[in-house]
Order: C-alpha cells, then sequence, then structure tokens
C-alpha cells in the first residue's frame, strides 16, 4: 500500500489544479471566439463593420450595438451595386440623406440579387420605415389603426401605375390571391358585374370571405363607378369586412394625357397596364418596334385637350368619392411617388395594411418614358399649347428636368381666360367622353332633374363661360 503523506496528496491536487486551469481556458478561448459560419450568426463585414450579429440563440450586446449603427444607414445603401464588394466603398460616400430624393427612387427591379438579399435580411424598424417615407408626397392617415387589416380594395384612376402597384401587392405571402377565383386584377371590371352590380358586391364579399378564412389579407383594385352608384352598400362592406381603402391617381395631368393619346388616338394599347414583363421581355426589351415605337406627333391639341378634362373631372369625384367613403381616411398612393421612389411606396402601403416588408419585384415596365421631350416629337407645340396653361403645365417647367419649355422657341396662345385649352371643362359641341362624367352617379342624376341633357350643352357651358369672363 502506498504510503500516506501531505507531500503526495499535494502532488496529486496540484496536477488537478493545472489540469482544471486548461480546460477552463481552453473553454474561455472558445466561448469569446465563436464562429461566424454558425446558422444563426450573420456576418456584416460588407457593411463596413467588424464582428457579426446573432439572428437567433444567444445575443452579443457589442454586436447588437453594431448591427443598430449600421441600421442607421441601412435604407441608403445604393441598390444599384454590381456586387457586395463595392457596397463598402459606397456606404462611405453617400450622405445621410439624398442631397435630390429623386435619386433615391432606384427601382427595386434594378437591383441585383446581391443587393435584394441585404434588404431582407431583417425587418426594418419603424424609425427607419418613417426615415424612408420622408421622401413620399403622402403619409399614412393619422386615423389608420395601427392593426392588420382584414382586408383592402385600391381605388384607381387608369394609367396612374395601379396594375404595377398591385402586381407587386399580389406576390406578398400574407395576401390573398387566389388566380381560380380571380382572374384578373381589376375583377369587377367584367360585364357579368358592370351589368349586374348586386352581383359584383355578393362577388366581393365571397372573395373577402374566403381570404380572411384563409388567414390572409384578401384584396383587388377597382374603378369607383361601382361605388358611386350604391355608395350605402358599399359602406357596409367596407364595415363589414374592416376594409382599409388605398386611392391611386396621377397628379401629372399632362403626362397621363400624352399615354392616353397614343392609345385613343393612334391605336397603340401597349401603354395600357403597362408591358407585362412576368413570362416574356420581348416588348419591355424591345419597345420602339411595337406600336407608334417611343414617340410620336400629337397631331390633334384639342384631342389631348378631351384627354385633360376628362383626367381633371374624373380625378375630382374619384377624390370626393374616396373621402365620403372612408371619412377621409384613406391611403393616397400618387403614380409620382411610385415611379421615381417604388421601394418606399410599397413599403408604405405594407405598412398601412400592417403586413410585414416583403420586395418581390413589379411584374410591369414602363411603357411611355417620363421625358415629354424624347416621347412628344412636336414638344414645341405642346408647349405653345399648352405652357400658359396653369392646370396643365407642370411638367412642361419642371426645373429639375432636362425638358422643358424654356429651352424651346415657340409663341405661346396665352393662358386661362384666352386660350380655351386652358380650360378645365371642355368647349360646347365636345364628344361626351371629354366630360368625364360618371352616368346614373348621384351628382349626374340630381343636376338632370332640371336639365336631361347636363352636362352637354345649357348650364354647363354657362357656368363654364361665366369662370372664364371675370
Amino acid at each position: 500500500m502506498a504510503e500516506f503523506s501531505v507531500a503526495n496528496v499535494l502532488r496529486k491536487w496540484k496536477f488537478l489544479l493545472v489540469v482544471a486551469a486548461v480546460a477552463l481556458l481552453v473553454f474561455l478561448l472558445f466561448a469569446f471566439n465563436r464562429p461566424m459560419d454558425e446558422p444563426n450568426w450573420v456576418d456584416v463585414d460588407y457593411l463596413g463593420m467588424s464582428g457579426s450579429v446573432p439572428t437567433g440563440g444567444g445575443r452579443d450586446p457589442k454586436a447588437d450595438k453594431r448591427a443598430k449603427d449600421a441600421s442607421s444607414n441601412f435604407r441608403n445603401i445604393p441598390k444599384h451595386s454590381e456586387n457586395l464588394n463595392d457596397v463598402e466603398d459606397n456606404l462611405r460616400m453617400i450622405p445621410d440623406k439624398p442631397e435630390d430624393p429623386a435619386e433615391d427612387g432606384v427601382k427595386h427591379a434594378n437591383a441585383s440579387p446581391e443587393d435584394k438579399n441585404i434588404q431582407r435580411n431583417r425587418e426594418p424598424t419603424m424609425e427607419e420605415l418613417q426615415e424612408e417615407f420622408s421622401v413620399l408626397s403622402t403619409s399614412i392617415p393619422k386615423c389608420n389603426k395601427k392593426k392588420k387589416a382584414k382586408s383592402f380594395i385600391m381605388i384607381m384612376t387608369a394609367h396612374a401605375g395601379s396594375t404595377a402597384i398591385i402586381s407587386k401587392l399580389v406576390q406578398h405571402s400574407g395576401i390573398f390571391w387566389d388566380s381560380e377565383l380571380i382572374n384578373k386584377f381589376e375583377p369587377l371590371h367584367q360585364e357579368k358585374f358592370t351589368e349586374d352590380l348586386p352581383a359584383g358586391r355578393q362577388w366581393v364579399r365571397d372573395y373577402f370571405t374566403t381570404g380572411i378564412k384563409a388567414g390572409q389579407v384578401p384584396g383587388f383594385k377597382m374603378s369607383i363607378l361601382p361605388i358611386l352608384k350604391e355608395p350605402e352598400e358599399w359602406k357596409q362592406i367596407i364595415k363589414d369586412f374592416d376594409t382599409k381603402i388605398i386611392f391611386n391617381y396621377r397628379r401629372d395631368y399632362l403626362k397621363r394625357a400624352i399615354g392616353l393619346y397614343s392609345s385613343e388616338y393612334l391605336g397603340d394599347r401597349t401603354s395600357i397596364g403597362g408591358i407585362n414583363i412576368s413570362n416574356d421581355h420581348t416588348v419591355a426589351d424591345n419597345r420602339c418596334e411595337f406600336g407608334v415605337g417611343c414617340s410620336f406627333q400629337v397631331n390633334n391639341m384639342s384631342d389631348l385637350h378631351c384627354i385633360l378634362t376628362r383626367s381633371w373631372k374624373t380625378t375630382k369625384y374619384k377624390r370626393d368619392g374616396v373621402k365620403e367613403l372612408t371619412n377621409d381616411c384613406a391611403l393616397e398612393v400618387p403614380y409620382e411617388d411610385f415611379l421615381y421612389h417604388e421601394d418606399a411606396t410599397h413599403h408604405q402601403i405594407l405598412t398601412y395594411l400592417g403586413l410585414k416588408i416583403e420586395d418581390p419585384p413589379s411584374l410591369r415596365a414602363k411603357a411611355t418614358s417620363d421625358n415629354l421631350c424624347t416621347v412628344v416629337e412636336n414638344f414645341a407645340e405642346l408647349c405653345e399649347a399648352y405652357g400658359d396653361c396653369d392646370e396643365w403645365n407642370y411638367s412642361l417647367w419642371d426645373e429639375n428636368s432636362e425638358c422643358n419649355c424654356s429651352k424651346y422657341e415657340y409663341k405661346p396662345r396665352a393662358g386661362p381666360g384666352k386660350n380655351p385649352l386652358c380650360n378645365l371643362l371642355p368647349p360646347a359641341g365636345s364628344p361626351h367622353r371629354c366630360y368625364g362624367i360618371c352616368e346614373h352617379c348621384p351628382e349626374t342624376v340630381e343636376n338632370r332633374k332640371d336639365n336631361p341633357d347636363w352636362p352637354y350643352v345649357g348650364k354647363y357651358e354657362l357656368e363654364q363661360e361665366e369662370k372664364t369672363s371675370k
């Protein structure tokens, strides 16, 4: 038997202490140098930051702080970067807020796959979203309830980007879109519903019920005409299904009219609904070879005025109708916001509906350039006809655009009161379509009690003559 002594005991305990110390040292080394290729960690060195941000499991306070610091510049990462190696240099060069907000409107469709992944690494904070929305001309109404919508309706104006907007929305994982039940973005625009308004309303009720039962948010776009004809019935639908309303329109009447002119008077319908790029890019890539091509002449300024007056009137009654329908509590989505700030506009709509941020591409491409100088071959004549018309000439004098009348020589026709093309209403004898009147709507029915032909003759023109003579 080994001799028991204090010295032997100390030697054994000394050895065990050394082993324990080494084990502790190894543990600490691994604990504070956790590998970054584990599934629940994401390397953010490409943002110009050192370290890693945990996305699951344990939290690292220092890494959280670095992530928060990186997030302050998150929305400003250029979406046009060709690869991740460019991002760090770009991040150092860009200001906290773009000097020209229009330059911040780079289309999501033009972003590289890597940049799209950066956008989707995490859900942006409300502070980040508010900063992103600051470039938009409208905001989420204060009356909006901060809860997930049960359903939504986009009340749209023709040729104002509604198809492109809805094509992004219906790809969202939280939005109900059953192609077997709904075969077009504007489902009520079918004869079986336009000729039978109650059938259309019943279809909406059935579709909303099905979508809500599926745990998603059903919605679609529509003209306001059925609502104007049966306002109380539609108010009940909105109440029953807690429906949020989105109002899409276009501020620039002239650019809208130019786009419609090629369709209505030159027979080229390429621009209607935008170019479908969901399956085939042939038309988008070769736009100038289809229809009237990329440019054309506006040969009849009176025909263009017909579209302008109709656009002004229809936008007015749509705006008034939305205001009454929602007690002035709808999200306005101007075409111009979507054109220049597509992602911010899309995110604002999702926030309004109470849905998480997702960034699918738009399935529509713009068919007509936003630069009127390249579209209208006789642009100087456009300046001559409308250059002094306050309601129509915004884009003709846009100082932010290289295309404006100051760079052209022409003889102006004068302004409101002297130039009939400046009038908000069409001249007597104009085709009925120029008036933009909602047949069978309350305003029309009321005015025709005294004048069966309103607004085409009589009182309508007399009122306009009185306004222009003052």
